[in-house]
């Protein structure tokens, strides 16, 4: 269903998982496709936690844990 938030939401998430275990050459495409994702699902409900969490994981960790933690506690 290309109208259900929640879907894209969890297609975001996935794609952000699937990226921090990814290739270095993959990584930055599985992210761009987690961004693209959850844009959609915000976009459809402006305040659907599983695009938030996809967002947030969408970043390195490394250098990103305020902001993450920030989002995620957002997303609850």
């Amino acid at each position: 269903h290309p109208d259900f938030a929640d879907g894209w939401g969890a297609l975001s998430m996935s794609y952000s998982t699937a990226a921090r275990h990814a290739s270095l050459a993959e990584a930055p495409g599985l992210r761009a496709r987690a961004r693209a994702a959850a844009r959609t699902a915000l976009a459809l409900d402006r305040h659907n936690p599983l695009a938030m969490v996809g967002l947030s994981m969408s970043r390195p960790l490394m250098g990103n844990w305020l902001q993450t933690e920030r989002a995620l506690r957002t997303a609850l």
